[in-house]
This record gives C-alpha cells, structure tokens and sequence, in this order.
C-alpha cells in the first residue's frame, strides 16, 4: 500500500492520488532529460506520495533516485524497462532494430530488487543487440518480487494491437502471466496524443476482460515540462546520428511529461468518466480545504469521487458536505460479524442515514458471508465488496443461490 502524502500539495488541484509508475530520467541514455533529483522535488512539490524510476534496462540513477525521495518525504518505487525477445536473447535480426517489445517491471520487494539487478545485467552484458535485452526465460528465473506492467505503443500488446493482430498480444500477455502470476501482471494504458492509442487501449480492455488482468494508467515520463519535448528530439536526433530537420527525430508528442492527475484527464472525458477516484477519510482530514479543492478539480474531469473508510476516522457533517464526494465506502470494520453485532448493526444504520441525507451511494467493503451480504442489501446497500467477491474464485457457490436477496447487489 502506498502511504498518505507526508508533504502538503501546492499545485490547487491535487496530485495525490496519482503515481507515476513509467518514469525515464537522464540515465535512460538519450532517451530522458530530467535528473533524478529533479524529478523528486517535482513529485514533492505536487504532493505525490510516491514515484517510480523505469529506465532503460539499467539501475544507474537507483540509489540516487532513493535517496532523493527519500530526503523528499516520498516513496521511491524502483523499477526498469526492459525490452524482451521472446526468441531468446541469442537471436538478432540484422535488419530489424525493434525486435521484442518493452515492459516495465517494478520492485516490490529486496527480493525483486536482486532479481531486477540480475536481469540488467545479462541484457547489458548477454543479450546486447541494438538494445540490452531479456528473454521469457531469464524472466522466469528471476520473476519473484518484481510486478510487470505491459509497456506502451512499443510493450507486448502495443503493436500488435495497432496492427490488427490481437492474437498475438493475446499470447504474450498469457506468457508473461503465466511467468509472474495474474496479480503481477496489469495491462498499460497511456494517452500522449499519439495516434493509434486510442485501438491499443480498447484492445488492452478487452484482453484485461479476458484474462481476468487488470489495468493501470502511466503517462511514460521522458521530461519535467512539455517545453522540454524539444530537448528530447535533440537527444534522439544523437541517438540517430541525424539533423534535427529528419521528420523521424521530430518529437511526436509533447505529452510525456510529469503530469498531475487532472492534467492527465482533461479533455478526455472518455477516459474520466470510467473512473472513480478514492480519497481516505484520515487523508481528507490533513487539509480539508486543500482535499475539498482536488475533489472539485477532478469531479470536474468527469471523474467520481469516493470516500474511503468511511466511519473509521473523524469526518463532521462540515468536512463531508466541503468534500462534495458521489459514493462512501462503508469501512470494512463495521462488517465484520455483522450479522452478530447489534453495535455494528445500529453504526451501519446510522451511516446510510448520513449517506442518504448528503444524497451519496453507498459500498460495502469487507463483506466476507452472505448474512453480512443480505443485511446490508436488506437496508438498501446496493454495491458490496469483499472476499468472497473477489479472488481466488476457485470456489462461490453462494452467489448462484443469491436471488433471495431483497435487491441485487453489484459485485465491486
């Protein structure tokens, strides 16, 4: 879980609830141009609780990068890209500098940043054909801490997608699931303004859908500013050993900068109509004026708004109306043995009340039995979640026998 904002956001609408997990930096060699240190102040500046490093198959800028957010009061998320052959990495073709394709991985743990080390370094000095390179064996070897993102126009379900071939992306999603496990594995969607995102996204839906994955937003950081899209065409015009004049080195996109939240969203309305954006209650009370502001700013998007852990902290009748939230989510703690505990029974009662006084929807979290299902649909909670909602669905034979139910309840 990553931690509530430990700095204040100045940036009026909030940036926290946003990380950024596909960052490159100047150690992405001609491929980044912000330092390390410049792209922690910028997260701290925004009141992001965390960020990630994802260079170019290289852990250059990691310590650096830790010790920056660190000194900084944020989370430093470690990762790479990494651009795997599925041939192996003893295959090159001579003509084709884009064999394979890119994913991100990210570390979740000592035990993942051992492995991600030992991946770099037999692309750099293994698998070296145009680019450092790893193959889905050496993935399987040192898979274990490490949670994969499906990359961009460039990852595993970018072109094909693009280029009608949803067979293919099919196959590699599958492989790489089946390397790091379902709940390692999400499906990217980004929007820079490039053409052809739009058909990758849909198709990274659908296979989510499909494979039962899930999905994450990145915006693919290679600047600080959009200005800075310019500088970026000079390095790739080096990397090329071309003029800046070659159509090939002018920069397609001036989108992949370090963006907040609402700068992410707007103006893409269907995007941010599919969203529900969760703000805990304790989070809420830091700055309830500064909380108030960044929900307005991203219900404005056309995002919704809902608040967590509703009941566990301290929020007055003021602070939920300054809020102007759409749904509360019912915390979980006040579920559990509910169909037992009157106390619980009276505390759930009392909060719809509220819920329906300031004219919320309301979601159940923490619903582990049917009783506790029935209870709360029998008062009028149309959305629940919990255990036996979610997975491991190796087994739920008590929803097929749910129509009893007073009301259908929707599974979150």
């Amino acid at each position: 879980m990553i931690p509530p904002p430990v700095t204040k956001p100045d940036s009026g609408c909030g940036a926290m609830a946003f990380v950024h997990l596909h960052v490159h930096s100047q150690f992405s060699i001609l491929d980044g141009t912000a330092t390390v240190e410049a792209l922690a102040d910028r997260a701290a500046k925004l009141g992001m609780p965390a960020l990630a490093l994802t260079d170019s198959a290289n852990l250059f800028g990691a310590v650096a990068f830790y010790k920056a957010c660190k000194s900084r009061g944020i989370k430093a998320i470690l990762g790479a890209e990494l651009h795997v052959q599925p041939e192996g990495i003893g295959y090159a073709d001579p003509l084709c500098e884009h064999g394979g394709y890119q994913v991100v991985a990210l570390v979740e743990d000592e035990r993942g940043y051992r492995n991600l080390c030992q991946l770099v370094t037999r692309a750099i000095f293994d698998g070296n054909h145009y680019k450092p390179r790893v193959d889905l064996d050496l993935l399987r070897a040192h898979h274990e801490g490490l949670v994969l993102l499906t990359g961009g126009r460039r990852g595993a379900t970018g072109r094909p997608l693009l280029e009608g071939r949803p067979a293919e992306a099919l196959e590699r999603v599958r492989a790489l699931a089946d390397i790091v496990g379902d709940d390692h594995l999400f499906l990217e969607l980004q929007d820079l303004g490039l053409p052809g995102h739009d058909v990758i996204n849909e198709g990274a839906r659908r296979l989510a859908a499909e494979l039962g994955l899930r999905t994450v937003v990145t915006n693919a950081v290679h600047y600080l500013d959009p200005e800075d899209a310019a500088i970026l065409a000079v390095l790739h015009s080096i990397g090329a050993g071309c003029s800046l004049s070659e159509p090939r080195v002018q920069p397609a996109t001036d989108q992949a900068w370090l963006r907040t939240l609402t700068a992410l969203f707007k103006g893409r309305p269907e995007i941010a109509h599919r969203l529900i954006i969760e703000i805990t209650e304790t989070t809420a009370l830091y700055d309830i004026e500064e909380s108030a502001r960044f929900v307005s700013a991203v219900r404005d998007l056309g995002c919704r708004v809902a608040v967590d852990d509703f009941g566990a902290g301290f929020t007055s009748f003021r602070q939920l109306r300054a809020l102007s939230a759409d749904i509360v989510k019912l915390d979980g703690s006040f579920v559990r043995n509910l169909a037992e505990n009157v106390d619980n029974q009276l505390f759930i009662r009392n909060m719809l009340g509220v819920a329906e006084a300031f004219n919320l929807e309301t979601v159940a979290e923490g619903v582990e039995t049917r009783d506790e299902a029935a209870f709360l649909v029998g008062e009028g909670v149309r959305y629940l979640q919990g255990y036996h909602f979610g997975r491991p669905e190796f087994d739920r034979p008590w929803l097929k026998d749910a129509s009893h139910l007073p009301h259908p309840a929707a599974v979150g």
